[in-house]
């Protein structure tokens, strides 16, 4: 789950299964199997496109006389915070899920624990470091304070969080797919292939933008607009086959 502050935080019952390894009850396991349920459920209101692109630039910036443009950053930002809001606990209950389930079966051992310890270290990493919130309440503001400076820390988390956190579901799949295939509930892998055309250098594209005049701005601006568009297909087929397992276990 998210604190106040916008970082993850693990819950009780997934600090208990970590270090005290209280016995799994069936109650457990459903309440991680509900909180799976309701992250996918919550895609929705999270995982959507935006207004369409060329609409925008070639017509809403211009009628608001630059208002627009304000409106969309924003947009933008609370589109990325919600989706880390969203998939936080769903991390979080699939590593409880599978460890709940170890235990009930009489097959948790040393390795499957290191590997769910090595997994949730993982993407706690993940949401202190690139995955933390951007926070358009104190982003935008800053931004205008700073006559724009700001913007480009904005600019430079916006134009990496969707390659990280493409890398952060490819490794925590991995990893389940590794504890499931130990547990016999798979015999494939949960596969997620990253989409390298996320991978940008954020020097390199901004120096470019400068050298054309703001001709690759705008090549840039579309990539960030409609990069999650294109991405969120890929998380919700690995979320889907986890709970496709979970609810047949």
């Amino acid at each position: 789950m998210m604190n106040a502050a916008g970082s993850l935080v693990l819950s009780p019952e997934v600090v208990a299964s970590s270090a005290g390894r209280s016995p799994a009850t069936t109650a457990d396991l459903a309440y991680a199997v509900g909180t799976i349920d309701r992250a996918i459920a919550d895609r929705p209101a999270s995982d959507r496109p935006l207004i369409n692109y060329w609409y925008y630039l070639l017509f809403l910036s211009w009628a608001t006389l630059g208002g627009y443009p304000v409106v969309l950053l924003i947009r933008r930002i609370r589109r990325i915070d919600r989706f880390s809001q969203r998939r936080a606990p769903y991390y979080e209950a699939v590593l409880d899920w599978t460890d709940r389930y170890a235990q009930q079966c009489g097959r948790s051992d040393a390795d499957l624990h290191d590997l769910l310890i090595e997994a949730r270290a993982e993407v706690r990493a993940a949401y202190a470091g690139p995955l933390r919130p951007i926070n358009a309440r104190r982003s935008v503001p800053l931004l205008l304070c700073t006559l724009g400076g700001f913007g480009f820390v904005v600019l430079y988390r916006m134009n990496r969080y969707w390659w990280d956190a493409q890398v952060t579901e490819r490794k925590f799949n991995d990893r389940v797919s590794r504890a499931w295939a130990g547990l016999g509930l798979l015999q494939n892998p949960i596969t997620f292939q990253p989409d390298r055309r996320g991978r940008r250098g954020y020097r390199a594209w901004l120096l470019l933008s400068i050298l054309t005049l703001g001709v690759w701005a705008v090549v840039w601006d579309h990539r960030l607009h409609t990069d999650p568009d294109h991405r969120y297909a890929e998380f919700h087929s690995a979320e889907d086959a986890v709970a496709r397992v979970v609810h047949s276990s």
